[in-house]
């Protein structure tokens, strides 16, 4: 089987052989709004971390740092806030998991900012899975003529990183309905054809 990182899923590897997500490429997680894909690359994100692999994880979207690791927390206990020595335990764990956090609003939407951060981090630990949540929120600071390419451009980098650094980078992806009602990517399918794997998640309807 190819290089890789086990996802904290096991249909998931099951499903790539005992890869997970695959050293070089682009694994994307798509879905609509509000569909799980924060949640799904939390879980993944704790699982790689809880077996001593470095994670960096960016957030371009409306979710802080501190809400992340909030909602991480409340994976691991349950609980939305510290309700017991437990829970307290549970949080400083977490806290000490060697999980980075790139937060957009600080440190800058441009996808050459995080790729240089995810390089300086792979070089000091040794390695690194870096996610992207998500792609759409996501900027470069070559000129771009519309949103289709600069969403084009973002994803180029994105695929240069996993293949510079030989790692899966993990991309959240928004998707949306076409003209034709198909669902498809926001903006660019190129985020699709680009990756190694396509992950789509949907909410379970309520019957």
């Amino acid at each position: 089987h190819q290089d890789g990182v086990l996802t904290g899923f096991g249909c998931l590897d099951r499903v790539t052989h005992g890869s997970g997500f695959v050293a070089g490429q682009t694994f994307i997680a798509s879905g609509y709004q509000k569909s799980g894909k924060t949640t799904m690359m939390c879980q993944s994100a704790l699982a790689i971390a809880k077996r001593g692999q470095d994670v960096l994880y960016g957030t371009f979207a409306d979710l802080s740092p501190a809400a992340l690791l909030q909602k991480m927390f409340q994976m691991e206990t349950g609980h939305r806030q510290v309700q017991s020595d437990f829970d307290q335990a549970a949080l400083d764990e977490i806290k000490a998991l060697p999980i980075q956090f790139y937060d957009a609003r600080r440190f800058g939407r441009n996808v050459e900012d995080f790729a240089s951060k995810a390089a300086a981090v792979a070089y000091k630990c040794g390695g690194i899975v870096p996610f992207v949540d998500y792609v759409q929120k996501v900027r470069t600071a070559k000129d771009c003529q519309s949103q289709v390419e600069r969403v084009e451009r973002v994803s180029d980098a994105l695929c240069d990183l996993a293949d510079t650094l030989h790692v899966p980078v993990v991309v959240g992806s928004q998707v949306t309905i076409d003209k034709d009602g198909e669902a498809t990517t926001k903006y660019a399918r190129v985020v699709e054809e680009d990756a190694g794997t396509v992950l789509r998640i949907r909410r379970k309807e309520s019957e």
